[in-house]
């Protein structure tokens, strides 16, 4: 009875194996014996896993969770035979001894260590050896397809089996790239200089409200530029992205969205429409307006937010460079304490 079990979890085993090469999925064993690992697979993809390196007389159960974002450990070399040590035993002796060292383990570093021990297999005797490794401690194969920016969180927990101190569980993470990252640039935006100022030009013992000569026709400011660079821009170092951000020289404030330019992350070339204080007259005035009193240019103007097309270029630095030199030698000084 005990032998037909064997030989049927071997044919399943078997059938597992042919699928997956069917449909050229990629399989990951999940290696109990060296505890929780984080592996990363492409989205969209179907993959599969197996335990492995399970203790026979255990039970294990799993559960499996997937969620938005946010690898086994190398084997120590075993006192394996040797290749001339190998042949000369029967292949049916190495078979009951490995099989009965398998049954004999109480944890999965036990079943790791016997079967690295048993190796090398040699070619007389490999697939019969590696029949009992994957019936006795290799899981069914399961398929799994997580999508781009998830987390899939593989759960398993070995039995109590009456001792509450031989419970073990592990937790197998698989993750997929994230779907961008946010990346702020400092730099310069240039737009138009759109005033409108008024003054009251003298005409004899009156005056009348005209309109100053506007000499300059572009205006900059400091800029700080957030963007959205896609995972496909960050792999390929160049291409588009939607970026918003704030410029300010103190007297003036622009808020602006639009798309932009990646350069290798670290360069952002950007346009956008911006709304920015520009000088307009004040509502109860109109141009050509007579008055009596010499107004003030304070007295004829005001600002209101007027939109604007704006275009600038930003630069990814480690500190802010807009900030005073003591400032920045400080949070640079952070920076390197912290290992950055």
């Amino acid at each position: 009875m005990k032998s037909k079990a064997m030989l049927l979890v071997a044919l399943l085993i078997i059938t597992g194996r042919a699928g997956s090469a069917q449909t050229g999925s990629p399989r990951y064993d999940l290696d109990l014996a060296g505890g929780d690992s984080t592996t990363q697979v492409e989205p969209g993809k179907a993959f599969s896993y197996r335990l492995v390196n399970r203790v026979p007389t255990r039970t294990y159960t799993t559960s499996w969770k997937v969620e938005a974002a946010e690898l086994p450990v190398l084997e120590l070399p075993g006192k394996a035979e040797t290749a001339a040590a190998a042949a000369a035993t029967p292949c049916s002796a190495r078979v009951d001894k490995l099989t009965a060292d398998l049954q004999a383990t109480k944890t999965e570093g036990d079943v790791r260590d016997k079967i690295a021990a048993s190796k090398p297999f040699g070619p007389d005797c490999q697939k019969e050896l590696q029949d009992v490794v994957d019936s006795l401690t290799v899981g069914p194969e399961q398929a799994v397809t997580l999508q781009q920016n998830q987390v899939g969180t593989l759960t398993v927990t070995r039995d109590l089996q009456g001792d509450e101190k031989t419970a073990k569980t592990w937790t197998f993470k698989f993750t997929t790239p994230p779907i961008g990252a946010w990346v702020m640039h400092y730099g310069f935006s240039f737009l138009g200089n759109r005033d409108r100022a008024f003054f009251a030009a003298t005409q004899g013992d009156k005056f009348v409200i005209t309109r100053k000569a506007n000499r300059t026709s572009l205006q900059y400011l400091p800029t700080f530029a957030f963007t959205f660079v896609p995972e496909c821009v960050q792999r390929r170092g160049w291409g588009p992205a939607f970026t918003a951000g704030i410029g300010t020289d103190l007297s003036n404030v622009a808020a602006f969205i639009g798309g932009s330019l990646i350069i290798g992350q670290n360069v952002n070339i950007y346009v956008g429409l911006a709304g920015t204080k520009q000088q307009r007259l004040t509502g109860k005035y109109h141009e050509g307006d007579v008055v009596k009193d010499n107004l003030t240019e304070d007295q004829l103007n005001e600002k209101v937010y007027v939109p604007t097309v704006l275009f600038g270029v930003g630069f990814r630095f480690t500190s802010n460079p807009f900030s005073s030199g003591n400032n920045s030698s400080s949070q640079a000084g952070k920076g390197k304490a912290s290992g950055q």
